[in-house]
């Protein structure tokens, strides 16, 4: 026998050459003048006595099939080559086209085919047709004759994440644990989109095994030189949705993001941009070129988008108004579509930046109120501490959905959710007693329930004050906690060591205030929300009975100026340590600045 099966590119089907199937002399058939089979088919490639890979079995086999095939030629299967099964696959609309051609080429389909099934499941939302092909995938041969190569492997994991697999589900455990291992089997042939797409998939899906998860890592920031845009923005995302924060790891993609950074899609921008917020990345000039491609296409987010981003620069405490201003826009642009995290994240962000914009402010919080039912411990909390912040407290009534969301998922909280709870009840917003005493219980169990507060209280800006105070002849105490420990301020002074009054000493560092990414005001920092309900609190409590010190003033003052800046904040108060000098010159002249209450 001679010839061969033509590929797609020579027509399908047809065979080519000069072969007498029945032993004769004859000229040979050729496949063309045969009529397709029906759309159900049941006559595959082995009924031509042909294997997998379209080659003659024996001349026997084949004269036999032949000859049947001649007797009835109005019922037999068309050839088509792998490639063009391929396309058909990818190219199905739906989920039942895409059933039909598996029905009809099912004996011809390998690894490939299974891939491009699941992919295309991944689309449609079929899962059951998706596990299925994950099967069928695994049992195919290995190597890239049959398909069954890392791209294929990767893909499943891509479509099972898309399809919102989930680990722990018992219907889905199984099949996820066996797409995790054959990525982890092939990870040394991963290349960057291979690497990007197998990590994206498992923290999408919440996978945190160390025996899935630091191989992939590994194989990311291996090939992460060589990421696109989008290789560099998944996998910035997974690193940060996974908590990996060592710098071996978030330097190296890093980097490759902010190369890419100009490239990146509105959703990789946005994902991007929560990535250096979810990470705690401080060094601003090292990431600018994110946060900037963020700002370029915020008129473009949608919603959800500018609420994440909003989150972002929240939590990085940006108060530049080129960033914030169109975040704020488009986040508020359909409030009523917010999900819970929506609602709970575009609140906290409006308090943590000050926003009072009253038609902003009143849609977050109304958004709030109305997904209150379905918050999470974190939201509850968070939720409350916001309104507390924008000086909602004396609303308790119109409140009432956030602290029902409070005693519903009180038993969930964490140190720092009871923390924001005391906090807001500390304003004024009445809780049950039950609610208190479970908060109170929770916060002081925990040994570092205070240690955020007095982290500052260790720098040489505090010394330096400390030294300052004590030189003006008070006795000062250090790391004060007041409401019982709901507040630590830097210092308590007295003339005297038990007896007369008692001044706190606020020092607000540099974490108490935003900042600008292109700062436009030399030396001035508006507080963030945190700060805004510390004053409020010591405002109500300690009226007359505390200052606040802005950290850039210890650091800017020689010791005369600051020695005369602190004696004129005391007498303020009614502690006269000093004669007051209140000439327009000097130290003096600064109280006129906004850090100064």
């Amino acid at each position: 026998m001679q010839g061969y099966f033509g590929s797609e590119a020579d027509g399908g089907w047809k065979y080519r050459g000069n072969t007498d199937f029945g032993g004769g002399t004859g000229a040979g058939h050729t496949f063309s003048s045969m009529s397709p089979m029906g759309a159900d088919g049941t006559l595959g490639l082995e009924g031509f006595g042909l294997g997998n890979n379209g080659n003659r079995d024996s001349s026997e086999n084949g004269a036999q099939a032949i000859t049947s095939a001649s007797a009835s030629t109005s019922g037999l299967q068309p050839f088509f080559s792998p490639q063009k099964i391929t396309s058909l696959l990818s190219d199905s609309k739906t989920e039942t086209e895409l059933r039909g051609h598996i029905r009809s080429h099912r004996s011809a389909l390998n690894a490939l085919h299974h891939s491009a099934i699941c992919m295309k499941c991944s689309h449609f939302g079929a899962k059951p047709l998706f596990k299925e092909h994950v099967q069928l995938f695994l049992a195919c041969d290995l190597g890239p004759k049959s398909g069954r190569t890392a791209r294929n492997a990767t893909a499943l994991l891509y479509g099972a994440a898309k399809l919102k697999l989930m680990p722990e589900s018992e219907s889905d455990c199984a099949v996820v644990a066996q797409m995790t291992t054959e990525a982890v089997r092939l990870v040394k042939e991963f290349n960057a989109q291979d690497s990007a797409n197998s990590l994206w998939a498992v923290a999408k899906m919440g996978i945190t095994g160390k025996e899935i998860v630091e191989p992939l890592v590994r194989a990311a920031v291996a090939n992460a030189h060589l990421f696109n845009p989008q290789n560099a923005a998944h996998s910035f995302w997974a690193i940060a949705e996974l908590g990996l924060n060592d710098k071996s790891i978030v330097s190296p993609i890093l980097r490759a993001v902010v190369l890419h950074a100009p490239a990146l899609s509105i959703q990789n921008s946005s994902g991007a941009l929560w990535a250096v917020a979810k990470l705690g990345l401080r060094e601003d000039a090292t990431y600018a070129p994110i946060v900037l491609s963020a700002v370029r296409r915020a008129s473009t987010f949608y919603p959800q988008a500018a609420v994440s981003g909003l989150w972002a620069i929240a939590t990085l405490g940006f108060a530049d108004v080129s960033l914030i201003t169109p975040l704020v826009r488009i986040a508020s642009f359909n409030t009523t579509t917010f999900s819970a995290a929506d609602a709970a994240s575009s609140l906290w962000s409006a308090a943590t930046l000050g926003i009072l914009d009253e038609s902003i402010v009143t849609l977050f919080l109304q958004a709030a109120l109305r997904c209150a039912p379905q918050f999470t411990a974190q939201e509850a909390s968070m939720s409350l501490w916001a309104a507390a912040a924008l000086g909602f407290s004396s609303s308790p009534a119109f409140l009432e959905p956030l602290a029902a969301a409070v005693s519903r998922t009180i038993m969930d909280f964490t140190p720092s959710d009871a923390l924001s709870v005391l906090q807001a009840h500390a304003s004024g917003f009445q809780l049950e007693r039950s609610i208190c005493s479970h908060c109170w219980a929770l916060y002081t169990k925990s040994s570092g329930s205070v240690k955020s507060a007095r982290n500052f209280a260790g720098t040489d800006v505090s010394h330096r004050l400390r030294d300052a105070l004590e030189g003006l002849g008070l006795w000062v105490e250090q790391s004060v906690p007041l409401f019982h420990g709901l507040l630590t301020v830097a210092f308590t002074v007295r003339k005297e060591p038990a007896s007369g009054k008692c001044v706190a000493v606020e020092l607000e560092g540099p974490s108490r205030f935003l900042r600008f990414l292109e700062p436009t005001f030399e030396n001035y920092f508006p507080p963030n929300g945190g700060t805004l309900l510390r004053r409020l609190l010591l405002l109500q409590h300690y009226p007359q009975r505390h200052i606040l010190i802005n950290h850039f003033f210890v650091q800017q003052f020689n010791d005369e100026e600051l020695g005369k800046y602190l004696s004129n904040q005391l007498n303020a108060v009614g502690v006269h340590v000093a004669p007051s000098e209140n000439s327009g010159s000097g130290p003096s002249s600064l109280l006129g600045l906004q850090f100064i209450e």
